[in-house]
């Protein structure tokens, strides 16, 4: 079932027309398509050549514990997709211990866009209570707008003005129970905006999870994300690794899984039982 929960304060904002950053060395959307296998020189956070691959670029230089950093690495790599390397994210324990992410960004602003991306959490991690981690995060300055596993199975997109969420369908579903078993799992994303009438969705290995019509507010397009991001909390007492790989992104359309599973793209019905706090 979505959720729909309205913010219960109010924000005072100065109108200040929104400025995207230049980034002389962003990447070109202009073919509708782009991806990464990350296959580059193996590199580590604040270590040069860092960050050199596919013109993706460092988010942040904190470190998980043991001094930790982001990697390129062979051992992260998805041997069912291509290349041979891949991300390398740390989580320590505890609440927002992990190592720095990475940021895409784009040369002009998307106003709609898929997103897809492979990911695994080492095998035996386990998040406490009502955990959170943002899996996709703006990086841009209007809003910051991100989507974030939530609860012991759910998953939320949280706005400048209300979050969407479901409940069911991630992560105990991903690995029938709360501890990781180390599998790889496809994320997909869809942004449209549009005002009130834009759109988010997210698929998890080609399933449906969310799809809502989303209030962007003033948001007309999105320029950078970083991912991953921050935890609470990783439960273990251990840091371990998150991999990611095979990102990719598009503006004309849904993107193909690289492995087969059962993708639903059709649009569901309208929810039942739609649930708003105000």
């Amino acid at each position: 079932m979505l959720r729909k929960l309205l913010f219960h304060y109010v924000i005072i904002i100065f109108a200040l027309p929104y400025a995207y950053p230049q980034l002389s060395d962003a990447i070109d959307l202009s073919s509708g398509t782009w991806k990464t296998t990350y296959n580059c020189v193996e590199q580590v956070q604040l270590v040069a050549p860092w960050m050199t691959c596919d013109g993706l670029q460092s988010y942040g230089d904190w470190l998980a514990p043991g001094n930790l950093g982001e990697q390129i690495t062979p051992a992260a790599n998805m041997t069912k997709g291509g290349g041979g390397l891949g991300q390398r994210h740390w989580i320590g324990p505890g609440r927002n211990s992990n190592s720095g992410s990475i940021r895409l960004c784009f040369d002009t602003p998307a106003s709609e866009l898929w997103l897809r991306y492979y990911t695994r959490w080492q095998s035996g991690l386990y998040m406490s209570g009502q955990h959170s981690q943002k899996i996709i995060y703006s990086a841009d300055t209007a809003g910051r707008p991100y989507i974030d596993l939530y609860g012991n199975d759910g998953l939320r997109v949280v706005t400048n003005s209300a979050i969407y969420q479901v409940d069911t369908g991630v992560w105990n579903t991903m690995f029938n129970g709360q501890i990781s078993d180390g599998t790889w799992h496809e994320f997909q994303f869809h942004l449209k905006a549009a005002g009130s009438n834009g759109v988010a969705e997210v698929w998890v290995d080609g399933r449906r999870v969310l799809s809502a019509t989303t209030d962007w507010g003033s948001i007309t397009g999105w320029q950078c994300f970083k991912y991953p991001e921050n935890m609470d909390s990783n439960a273990t007492g251990l840091t371990m690794y998150q991999d990611v790989d095979d990102v990719a992104v598009s503006t004309t359309g849904y993107i193909t899984p690289l492995v087969a599973q059962n993708t639903d793209t059709t649009k569901p019905a309208a929810p039942t039982n739609l649930a708003i706090d105000k």
